[in-house]
């Protein structure tokens, strides 16, 4: 597994030691990629008198969102909570109140249905804050309470787990962890068009089931220059029979037929950020992730 020190170290700069900077989780335009799943943030609900933003999964970029959670942040304990609809309690994800040495709880939404009855406990190893977008936010540098498989994590406020998106960090304080096949990975997280985060060890902000990797070598696809400021080129091995560029909220921008190994795609009229390519063939499809500057 990658270091994700690498990730905060490329993706933001550690401007101040500021423990009382707090930042909100966004009520919009955020997205969290996880494998093939993206979760997004779209209106509010009220449990048991609790105020709460609501937030949505896809099983994959190209499906409809389905309601997955609620998550509730306490402004005066900096506490940050998440409800899921299949929970009958609320489980505490953050503790953005704690201090160096401090032992923190941390819970996933799935707790309830995998029959955990305790949160997993995390050292407070460091405090300070990072500037995003000009605004500060703080973040904690933690440490599993499991002597089995003691892993590190940053917690950003406002953004959550650098390892494991939003609702999971404290999936990372599971001794069994390492008995799972693929645990929560953040592979980019996005907010107003910005990409923040971008797990370095994928080329994608997207990861789809094994075999994925042998299907794009035996296709063979290339997209150059990436980044780009306008004319985008991708080639294939094989026929590309259509392409498809999508936003990286998952919104389809173009889609266009093809029949050659070769096409020239114009971004100069698309607003700087990051977008994606879908390429079809008959052996398959490939996903590419096209940055606009």
């Amino acid at each position: 597994m990658r270091t994700l020190f690498t990730i905060i170290a490329i993706c933001f700069i550690n401007i101040s030691f500021a423990q009382n900077n707090y930042s909100h989780f966004p009520d919009s335009n955020a997205v969290w990629s996880i494998w093939d799943r993206k979760i997004t943030v779209n209106g509010d609900t009220t449990i048991n008198g609790f105020q709460y933003k609501k937030y949505y999964n896809t099983d994959s970029i190209f499906s409809n969102p389905f309601y997955l959670a609620a998550l509730r942040e306490d402004v005066t304990t900096q506490k940050v909570f998440a409800f899921h609809p299949t929970d009958s309690v609320e489980r505490i994800l953050y503790d953005f109140s704690a201090t160096v040495g401090d032992t923190v709880e941390s819970q996933s939404i799935y707790t309830g249905w995998l029959g955990w009855s305790q949160p997993f406990l995390f050292q407070v190893l460091a405090v300070d804050s990072i500037s995003i977008l000009g605004n500060y936010h703080k973040r904690l540098k933690v440490k599993s309470l499991c002597e089995i498989q003691p892993i590190e994590d940053y917690w950003v406020a406002g953004i959550g787990s650098v390892s494991a998106g939003l609702f999971d960090a404290g999936m990372y304080g599971f001794c069994g962890a390492i008995c799972f096949s693929a645990p929560p990975v953040l592979l980019c997280y996005e907010r107003d068009g910005n990409l923040l985060i971008d797990n370095p060890s994928y080329d994608n902000c997207i990861e789809f089931p094994l075999g994925t990797k042998e299907l794009e070598q035996e296709i063979g696809v290339s997209i150059y220059p990436n980044p780009t400021s306008d004319i985008v080129t991708i080639t294939s091995k094989e026929i590309i029979d259509n392409y498809s560029i999508y936003s990286i909220n998952n919104q389809l921008i173009l889609s266009k037929k093809n029949n050659s190994n070769f096409v020239e795609v114009s971004f100069a009229n698309l607003p700087s950020g990051v977008y994606f390519v879908k390429i079809n063939t008959s052996k398959g499809s490939i996903l590419k992730k096209i940055s606009k500057n």
